[in-house]
């Protein structure tokens, strides 16, 4: 293309051979030499077969070149936005924020390839300002961990002191060991490398020290625990008796409890406290067991009068929800001593002869129940136009309540149910066929067309509305509407993008791409928060339908790039289910 081509125009034929060099170079071909052989095309001779002949070969070219300056276009948009945030981070000096946020935005900016020159360069200098913003916040903390570590050496020395304390020493010096912990845990973190080394200096000194003070305190405290929980175990006993009702073995019980009491030691402190709580339970027990007697025979009065009211209510009833509460009222209530058996008996008939007159309700129920079932079954045969008729059956029989058709009722529903759901199951897959079917059909038919092949296009497929709109704007394009033309290729490119994306995120999901190198800096600054796990995260297992789905969702994706992305979807999905 360098041939100095002023001095006469070029040939048509000439041009068109240039022109077939330049689509064969595939990606090599650019732009510039596109557009120098359209001015030299557009200054030459040439007949309308030869202008068909161009416009069949320089047509897909230049679509090509509009979709990659787009496509750099938005490069640059994305870089620039990254750029933004990233400098926001910075402005914000928020150092945590900043060195996750900057981890994923170089992720992100890696992503989207090669950047342009000035998208790069801004890009770049924002990015090493961060860099140099994290690299003197970290020096800061290091520093103050070489502090903290001198800091801790201290309070390690004032601990050996301590461990030489005996005998009358020992409560004072336990007192400064907490006060000393407190101190330690207010201290920040130390260099990794001496982490393990002061812990541990720090865990064997208070451990020995709390081991001479636990000694200590323990001797003069064995005796008074040893008879506290004696006593605290009998209050436990006498509290747990306090309310019971069976008044002869509980008395003795108790009495035994208090004979007891007697023999053992002084328990110090504890003494009046567990005192009043012992005698306080037992006191309890006898005060009810006397009033308890007092009030035996005026309760059995009231018993008898209130159970001859049941026994009233129960010859008088006429519901079945009624007549439950009834009995459980009935069993519920004050035993009426001498009289309880004769009272007994006289619920019971009455109950027995109102249950007898529900005996034919049930047996009517029954009825309507199988009825009703008998029909929902019909149904199954073909559930998708009685799915209303069958929702109004199922309310019937939940207003009925049959329990004696209830897992008859609950099968015929789980039939239904399933033959609807597989009916809809099986209408849904011929609709994503047909359209699978009708989008494979347009996609030949536009592609033919591109290859400058005489396509005539089918009717519009209006019963399938995924596919309408894009069928409309490919017979448009045939037609000559470059508008639509436009849109077509927008939603292929549109429908690619997608399908990477989803791609992209699968195979992240599945380790396809490269561990990222170990950032030295964030496992610096976890070691500095006590994250002893740093490292790659754990993945937790998940389950990736609604992504299969997203993907084999998309239809407008051309022939080739369909083989491509299917080839690696059908890889990844493979992956993922291991």
């Amino acid at each position: 293309m360098a041939e100095n081509e002023s001095a006469a125009p070029e040939t048509a034929q000439n041009l068109l051979k240039k022109l077939q060099a330049l689509a064969e170079a595939n990606e090599l071909a650019t732009a510039k030499e596109y557009e120098k052989i359209k001015a030299l095309w557009d200054a030459a001779p040439r007949d309308d077969a030869e202008n068909a002949q161009f416009a069949a070969l320089g047509d897909p070219l230049a679509a090509r070149f509009a979709a990659d300056a787009e496509r750099e276009k938005e490069i640059i948009e994305k870089a620039d936005e990254f750029t933004a945030q990233l400098a926001a981070l910075c402005e914000a000096n928020d150092m945590e924020k900043l060195r996750i946020g900057k981890a994923g935005i170089e992720k992100a900016v890696a992503e989207l390839g090669r950047l342009p020159r000035e998208a790069a360069k801004r890009y770049q200098e924002i990015h090493r300002k961060a860099g140099e913003m994290l690299s003197l916040h970290f020096a800061t903390l290091d520093y103050a961990r070489w502090e903290s570590y001198t800091l801790k050496l201290d309070i390690c020395k004032e601990l050996e002191k301590l461990n030489e304390a005996n005998g009358s020493e020992l409560p004072g010096a336990a007192r400064k060991l907490q006060e000393l912990r407190a101190k330690w845990k207010t201290l920040g973190s130390v260099p990794k490398e001496k982490l393990e080394e002061s812990n541990q200096k720090f865990l064997e000194l208070t451990r020995k020290l709390q081991h001479k003070i636990d000694d200590y305190f323990s001797g003069r405290r064995q005796a008074q625990k040893e008879s506290a929980a004696t006593k605290t175990q009998l209050c436990i006993e006498a509290e747990a008796l306090q309310n019971s009702t069976d008044w002869r073995a509980t008395s003795e019980k108790i009495k035994a409890m208090q004979s007891q009491w007697k023999t053992l030691p002084h328990c110090g402190n504890q003494e009046g406290e567990l005192f009043q709580r012992f005698h306080a339970a037992a006191d309890a027990f006898f005060q009810a067991r006397s009033v308890f007697y007092s009030e035996l025979e005026s309760k059995y009065a009231s018993a008898v009068k209130a159970r001859e009211e049941l026994i009233s209510e129960a010859q008088n009833l006429q519901d079945v929800r009624t007549a439950k509460a009834l009995r459980e009222k009935y069993k519920a209530g004050q035993h009426a001593g001498r009289e309880e058996i004769r009272l007994q008996k006289l619920f019971d008939e009455a109950m027995e002869k109102f249950f007898s007159r529900r005996q034919e309700e049930f047996a009517k129920r029954d009825a309507e129940s199988e009825t009703l079932i008998a029909e929902l079954k019909t149904l199954t045969a073909d559930p998708l136009p009685h799915q209303r008729r069958a929702a109004e059956i199922a309310e019937k029989l939940h207003k009925i309540a049959n329990r004696h058709t209830f897992d008859a009722e609950r099968r015929a529903k789980q039939e239904f149910d399933a033959a609807f759901a597989k009916a809809q199951k099986e209408r849904i897959a011929k609709v994503q066929g047909e359209s699978a079917a009708a989008c494979d059909t347009w996609l030949k038919l536009y592609f033919d067309f591109c290859a400058g092949n005489a396509v005539t296009p089918p009717e519009i497929p209006e019963s399938l509305p995924k596919i309408a709109p894009m069928a409309k704007n490919i017979a448009a394009a045939i037609s000559g509407d470059a508008a639509a033309k436009g849109r077509v290729e927008h939603t292929l490119l549109n429908a690619q993008k997608e399908a990477e994306k989803i791609l992209v995120e699968l195979e992240n999901a599945a380790g396809c791409t490269e561990t990222e190198p170990l950032d030295l800096a964030a496992e610096l600054q976890a070691a500095i928060i006590g994250n002893s796990g740093f490292g790659n995260a754990r993945k937790e297992k998940k389950d990736y339908k609604r992504e299969f789905a997203a993907f084999e969702a998309i239809l407008w994706l051309a022939p080739h790039v369909r083989r491509e992305l299917q080839a690696r979807f059908d890889a990844v999905k493979s992956r993922l289910a291991e």
